[in-house]
Order: C-alpha cells, then sequence, then structure tokens
C-alpha cells in the first residue's frame, strides 16, 4: 500500500494501513521524519532496556522517551529529495519501525 498525505503549515503528515505514521519537517537542510508509539503507563517506568535495544538495532532512527513517557522515533535525511536515496532511507526507516515490531510491542503491552 501507499502513503496518504496531508499537508500542513509546518509539515506533511503520511498516513498508512500497516507502517507507522509519519510527520515530515523541513530541518536544518534535510528532512526530519518523526513518528511516536503511545507506551502503556506500566512501561512507562521502565523503558530504558527496551529503547537501548531499539537504538542498538537501528539504521537510521533514534528512539527515545518524551516528556509525556511514551516512545519518539525520528530520522534525518540530509539535502534536497532524490528519489533513489529517499527510497534507500525509506527502507532503513521501515527495517527500524516496522523491523522491529515485536520490541516496539514490548512498550505498548
Amino acid at each position: 500500500g501507499s502513503y496518504t498525505v496531508e499537508v500542513g503549515e509546518t509539515a506533511l503528515t503520511a498516513t498508512h494501513e500497516t507502517n507507522l505514521n509519519m510527520i515530515l519537517k523541513a530541518y536544518k537542510g534535510g528532512v526530519l521524519l518523526q513518528t511516536y508509539v503511545e507506551t502503556s503507563e506500566k512501561k512507562k517506568k521502565d523503558v530504558t532496556e527496551t529503547i537501548n535495544k531499539l537504538n542498538t538495532n537501528s539504521i537510521v532512527a533514534r528512539f527515545y522517551v518524551d516528556g509525556e513517557g511514551d516512545t519518539m522515533v525520528e530520522a534525518w535525511f540530509p539535502g534536497g529529495y532524490d528519489k533513489k536515496r529517499f527510497g534507500t532511507f525509506l527502507d532503513a526507516w521501515h527495517a527500524d519501525t516496522m523491523g522491529q515490531s515485536a520490541i516496539l510491542a514490548e512498550l505498548v503491552n
């Protein structure tokens, strides 16, 4: 399936049936991709081990806990849009997010 894209004032929002939704913003000469996973209340107290596991296995994404205790995922794509380079970048993003879905599920349940 493909993404459905909505254009906002400061960002694009891309939604998908099976992949995580993304927010794309212009950032420091490139594009910043962001998404988040709502961390369950019982997991918010001790997510460090899971976040470390996600970051260790990651290619382009970085995972961290935001101020509300949810897990944020970000990746920065430098420079302008190039279909081939951005496609390779998105493949790595999907490997980091959907490829680690079992580990991400640990945060939700």
